[in-house]
């Protein structure tokens, strides 16, 4: 054989002993993966030092158990533990408990998940936490409890539980059977013993004690207690004991058949139902919560929209249209409080005042006083000895002056403030009185809108509701989407009491609307002259007529300052006597007094007026004018205070 192919066949015999050695590797890590995990399998070694089973028989022939077991965890990694009962027998098992040093385990339907996924994977996905969680299968109550990584030491868990129906009525005797030491186990008990406690004093003579399983010795405590106590017990040992009571000892009465004895016991009951039911039912919870929060939702946007609904039909009155051009003179003698309560529906008393002094029932005198820092400014109203026609007029009149013919505007401005309110009722009867305004009654406004009449029953009932609903949610401790549901359905139910609870209240009539709307004319034409927009049409001798309603409307002192500058001054309103300085002096005899010579003094007495009787400035909300919005007292005169 050539020395060229001999080469060759041992440089691939080399190669192809390479591949055979990783080939072998791959194998091989599998392999050993898989040993490794078979051998910690293994390794989970865990001891059952100890079972101590205490059976407590009531006199309502019930079984209170509890079982206490300790385990010492000698290699590996243990998360939970379980433990199952047999249904066969008994007709319910409840009040079930897992405890760990007298601390109780929290109950928590995902225990089941977590057992099977740590059964499968090995993976921890709870971590550290403490839970329970009890349910039925193939006739078994199941009861699985978890609790952080332990590796080594020992952990003493406590199951409690209540058995109805456990005890068997026999013709000879009430018969206890119970497997109290279960079989279905992979390792060995250190030790057990069984404790039976009897509702009331028996004699050893009249009971009769076995035991089958295990081998155990039985002995009598007290004419109450005995117990059995064996050495250890094999793996899946059992021990089944048998105690026959005399008859009379114990109710015969099947628990499906007894009644609560009381109304509490009967709600304990009941909420105890639930809340098994709230926790064994999580997918169905999910579903309720969904429900609960669409609720919710439909009850805020619809209850809103129904509530706004019937507060604007109780609201709604002729309405005030905006004139398509102006007038230039007042439509009519209506005072202007009663006016402004026509267009907006406010109250506002301030431009009586100037209107009491046009019409002569009040004269206004400015007083200087000269001090060493400057001088000091003060208005003097004098009252007339005459009564305006108006009850609103003479009831403000009289809270005014309180009996008193002189009033300075710098005191007493205090007692001021009640005024508005004590006037408005008078308003609103000269205003029915002349057929602009009319009264609703209490029961009429209930009754306005769809189902109005019946808005306090509802929220009346719906105010329960959801305080019960809240209560039920803190009882159950379900909270997020009850909660919600629940304080919605209080709020509604509030909101709707209070609505139903509205006063009698005024509005216009169709008349009072028709007028109104005359009187916006005027009103749009004095926006016009106090904002310069407008070239006087009419002299400037008009300023008495023109300024209580500019007042009521918050041009006041716009209008002062468009009198002055477009045109002729107007005249000083005679109804008001301006104190001239020295150096402010005109005689009279030389020229007479216009606007313009007093326009400092007279603009103090606007602001002087709104500030010492703020009470009774308010006018109310603003509303649109032949495309133009006419401003508030507070934000017009406040604004002219500053540029004056």
């Amino acid at each position: 054989m050539p020395r060229w192919r001999l080469t060759g066949l041992v440089s691939m015999l080399h190669k192809s002993s390479w591949l055979v050695v990783l080939f072998l590797l791959l194998i091989a890590v599998p392999a050993l993966s898989l040993c490794l995990q078979a051998q910690a399998a293994e390794e989970l070694v865990t001891s059952f030092d100890s079972l101590k089973v205490d059976i407590n028989i009531l006199s309502n022939s019930d079984m209170e158990i509890t079982e206490t077991q300790k385990y010492s965890f000698l290699s590996g990694t243990f998360h939970y533990g379980y433990r199952w009962i047999p249904l066969d027998g008994v007709e319910s098992i409840d009040e079930i408990q897992v405890y760990e040093d007298g601390s109780p385990y929290v109950r928590d339907p995902a225990v089941r998940r977590w057992i099977d996924n740590y059964k499968k994977t090995g993976e921890s996905p709870a971590g550290n936490y403490y839970a329970y969680y009890s349910w039925t299968e193939d006739n078994k109550l199941w009861i699985g409890w978890w609790y952080p990584e332990t590796q080594g030491g020992s952990r003493v868990f406590e199951l409690t539980y209540v058995v109805h129906g456990g005890l068997k009525f026999l013709d000879d005797g009430d018969q206890l059977y119970w497997n109290a030491i279960f079989g279905d186990r992979d390792m060995a008990i250190g030790g057990a013993t069984v404790t039976v406690h009897l509702p009331e004093p028996v004699s050893s003579t009249q009971l009769t004690i076995d035991s089958y399983g295990v081998s155990a010795q039985s002995r009598v405590i007290d004419d109450r207690t005995f117990e059995f106590t064996t050495g250890s017990v094999p793996d899946n040992g059992e021990l089944s004991i048998r105690v026959v009571l005399p008859k009379g000892i114990v109710d015969t009465t099947p628990f499906a058949l007894r009644k609560p004895e009381g109304v509490v016991e009967r709600i304990t009951q009941a909420i105890e139902t639930t809340r098994q039911w709230i926790e064994d039912n999580p997918f169905a919870m999910r579903i309720i919560n969904w429900c609960l929060i669409g609720m919710g939702v439909a009850l805020i946007i619809g209850g809103a929209f129904w509530l706004l609904m019937i507060q604007r039909k109780r609201a709604a009155e002729p309405k005030v249209y905006p004139p398509s051009s102006y007038l230039t003179t007042p439509p009519g003698d209506l005072p202007p409080a009663l006016v402004g309560r026509l267009i907006n529906g406010a109250y506002g008393f301030l431009g009586d005042i100037f209107y009491l002094a046009q019409q002569g029932f009040v004269t206004i005198s400015e007083q200087v006083e000269k001090r060493w820092y400057g001088q000091k400014r003060d208005f003097l109203l004098e009252r007339r000895e005459k009564t305006p026609p108006y009850r609103y007029q003479a009831h403000l009149m009289d809270l005014l002056f309180h009996g008193e013919s002189r009033l300075y505007l710098s005191e007493n401005r205090q007692a001021w403030r009640k005024t508005a309110e004590r006037t408005q009722e008078a308003l609103d009867s000269d205003g029915i009185r002349l057929g602009l305004l009319h009264k609703v009654d209490r029961e009429t406004i209930q009754a306005t809108g769809r189902g109005a009449g019946h808005l306090g029953r509802i929220g009346l009932v719906c105010s329960i509701i959801g305080i019960v609903i809240l209560g039920l949610s803190a009882v159950f401790q379900v909270g997020g989407a009850s909660l919600f549901v629940g304080g919605v359905t209080l709020v509604f139910g509030v909101v709707s009491w209070h609505l139903n609870m509205v006063s009698a209240r005024v509005k216009r009539t169709e008349e009072g609307a028709l007028v109104a709307t005359q009187w916006q004319a005027y009103r749009y034409y004095l926006w016009l002259t106090a904002n310069e927009r407008l070239i006087l049409t009419r002299g400037a001798d008009h300023l008495d007529v023109d300024l209580p309603y500019a007042v009521r409307f918050g041009l006041g002192r716009k209008l002062v300052r468009a009198l002055t500058t477009m045109g002729r001054p107007a005249p000083v309103p005679y109804w008001y006597h301006p104190h001239m300085m020295p150096e402010e002096d005109v005689s009279p005899v030389v020229k007479e007094l216009s606007l313009l010579d007093i326009r400092r003094g007279f603009c103090k007495l606007l602001g002087e007026v709104r500030r010492a009787l703020p009470a009774i400035a308010q006018v109310g909300p603003a509303i649109m004018v032949a495309s133009a919005e006419v401003e508030v007292d507070e934000v017009a005169e406040s604004q002219s205070e500053k540029n004056d």
